[in-house]
């Protein structure tokens, strides 16, 4: 039996275009983000700025803005996020940081936050999306929550709404 050799046209081998098309491709999508210059000063900037956030705000709360001055312009947040009802539940939130656990209600987190200059203006998320509590005829629904910023209940969610208690705090 004769072995058929396939080739692409001209006589070239088909595996030997297929790698000169896949090395030509690479070549052409490694070019395709400009020079090196740009692209990597761009992502410096933006990276540089994220870690400014975390070494100025003195706790991981992020949000202090880059630059001198910007540490003097802080304001500083009182928070409670609290979660009704009985038995145990899972409850996210975001706070300083975003978290799940599984807690024993009534739950309770208390902190605090250092907000910039451009987030007393703008805001900065905080929210509680609370797990499900076993109502009185052994149905399923969504616990109660409420956010309390320096003393003032801003959300009070009532227990069967299947939203989250979510604020923006300036």
């Amino acid at each position: 039996m004769r072995e058929v050799r396939r080739t692409a046209r001209r006589g070239v081998p088909a595996g030997t275009v297929a790698v000169a098309a896949a090395v030509g491709l690479s070549l052409v999508l490694t070019g395709c983000g400009g020079s090196g210059k740009s692209k990597s000063r761009s992502h410096k900037g933006s990276s540089s700025h994220k870690h400014d956030d975390h070494d100025s705000g003195g706790n991981a709360s992020g949000g202090a803005g880059s630059g001198s001055g910007s540490s003097s312009a802080k304001v500083e947040r009182q928070i409670t996020l609290e979660v009704f009802g009985s038995g145990r539940s899972q409850v996210a939130y975001t706070l300083d940081t975003n978290r799940a656990e599984q807690a024993t209600l009534p739950w309770k987190k208390t902190g605090t936050l250092s907000l910039t200059k451009a987030e007393q203006q703008v805001g900065r998320s905080i929210g509680i999306v609370p797990g499900s509590v076993q109502r009185e005829d052994g149905k399923l629904e969504a616990a109660a929550c409420r956010i309390t910023v320096d003393g003032k209940v801003v959300v009070d969610k009532k227990a069967g709404v299947a939203k989250p208690c979510q604020y923006e705090v300036k």
